[in-house]
């Protein structure tokens, strides 16, 4: 399982999803110019009591297929060929959570409380796993607060809460015929302590399948 970061611009992308379900993996060479965010949905989040939010990147692994087994089972969803050989390597696309960017735009002291947090995709919810916590902690209420200062901008990295005996965050593969969806929602103190729950914008993650023809051709 190796760890990436994709190249997102900080707009999303207005290109169409890919449709086809074929079970020959397509050779890809620019594997972040082949997904990303699609759709409306904007990546910033204004809140009402100061905190502006930006998902500023996709984090993902590349996970490797072994067998002809493995191909069927990522049949629908975005895996690809490192070249044309037949002994080129294999690999399927995992989206584990998103690096962010927090700032408070207020003249008070805010607090996200991520032990009250949630983040959830499909059937799955619990509590942020961030960057610089113990593999041990995640999805527990040692996840620790993060304290703004008046006009303090914070980065963090969201992953979800799913650690395999490996210490490996799973996240979720990225369907072909449909957007993956990512929901965050915050916990956010105020300056005499009283929280409130905040929905963050996440745009939908989606296949480009004109991307994906282009790499096949180069």
């Amino acid at each position: 399982m190796l760890n990436f970061v994709s190249n997102l611009s900080g707009e999303a992308h207005p290109v169409s999803l890919a449709k086809s379900k074929s079970t020959k993996l397509p050779v890809v060479k620019d594997v972040n110019s082949c997904f990303g965010f699609v759709g409306d949905t904007p990546q910033e989040t204004v809140l009402n009591n100061g905190l502006v939010i930006n998902i500023d990147s996709i984090r993902y692994v590349k996970d490797r297929i072994y067998s002809s087994d493995g191909v069927k089972d990522a049949s629908g969803y975005f895996a690809f060929r490192e070249s044309k050989m037949l002994s080129s390597n294999k690999w399927i696309i995992e989206v584990i959570g998103f690096n962010i960017s927090i700032k408070n735009t207020s003249n008070k002291v805010r607090i996200i409380r991520w032990c009250e947090s949630a983040i959830s995709v499909g059937e799955f919810s619990g509590v942020p796993f961030l960057d610089g916590m113990k593999y041990a902690d995640a999805n527990t209420l040692n996840t620790p607060d993060n304290i703004f200062a008046p006009g303090q901008t914070i980065s963090r990295t969201v992953y979800l809460p799913r650690i395999n005996y490996r210490n490996e965050i799973i996240g979720r593969w990225i369907p072909l015929d449909e957007p993956l969806k990512f929901n965050l929602v915050l916990k956010v103190y105020n300056e005499t302590n009283v929280g409130s729950y905040h929905i963050v914008n996440i745009p939908p993650i989606g296949v480009f399948l004109e991307q994906i023809e282009s790499s096949k051709k180069s």
